[in-house]
């Protein structure tokens, strides 16, 4: 390590969690970036970490807390010249209040990226797609600068019909099948037209292209992406 210069590499990105939403990040990074030789890119330190516990699991009582393992991660890149983080996992950012508290090294928020990308919308009413575990923690409750505007949780049965939709990603379902049953779901509920889509989770962000079709939609690991690109451009 000490013959690596401390500036290659600083910003970090813990995935894992599932490793097919890690790779649709790095895809969305390289895409956006507009480099045209491999020297041009972000340079990052990715931890495919898949051992990280499930974060679902543990809001429901079943599983144990993922923050210890969150924190080791957090300590890796430290000891690796790390100044500059991001979790590819919307839930798991329940816990970013105390992560952001660790010293020498800062959280890149995809929560708070995504709500300023929908506090920059004209439209307002928007309607939250996520985990149970990103709903049950209100992880996109939070004060939104510049003026307010209204997210809209699922009802019970659509919550229940998008987890599973997430579920079936991670397990390698056709996405096409996927996306198709869940916009299916969503006019059931929304008959004269679908409202703004906040893609909250990184495996349903997978499924932006065939959303958009259908209305106007904010994905979280686009805005992700988005941040990472600027950061890396603002810093060199």
């Amino acid at each position: 390590m000490d013959n690596i210069p401390n500036d290659t590499i600083k910003i970090g990105l813990i995935g894992g969690m599932g490793p097919a939403a890690t790779a649709h990040l790095l895809d969305l990074i390289r895409e956006k970036s507009g480099a045209s030789v491999d020297q041009a890119h972000v340079p990052l330190m990715v931890l495919n970490d898949t051992l990280i516990p499930d974060r679902s699991a543990y809001v429901r009582g079943e599983g144990p807390t993922p923050l210890p393992r969150l924190l080791h991660n957090i300590d890796l890149f430290k000891r690796c010249g790390i100044t500059h983080y991001a979790m590819v996992c919307n839930s798991a950012h329940m816990f970013s209040e105390t992560l952001k508290r660790v010293p020498g090294i800062t959280l890149i928020d995809m929560v708070d990226e995504t709500l300023r990308a929908v506090n920059a919308l004209s439209k307002d009413g928007h309607l939250l797609l996520a985990t149970e575990a990103t709903i049950k923690k209100a992880v996109y409750q939070r004060k939104i600068t510049d003026r307010d505007k209204t997210i809209i949780h699922p009802d019970h049965a659509l919550q229940e019909t998008t987890h599973r939709a997430i579920y079936l990603i991670k397990e390698g379902a056709s996405r096409e099948a996927v996306a198709s049953s869940l916009i299916r779901a969503l006019k059931q509920n929304y008959p004269d037209g679908l409202p703004v889509l906040i893609l909250g989770c990184t495996e349903l962000c997978m499924l932006e292209a065939i959303f958009a079709e259908e209305t106007t939609v904010v994905s979280s690991l686009s805005v992700l992406a988005d941040s990472i690109i600027d950061h890396h451009k603002n810093r060199k």
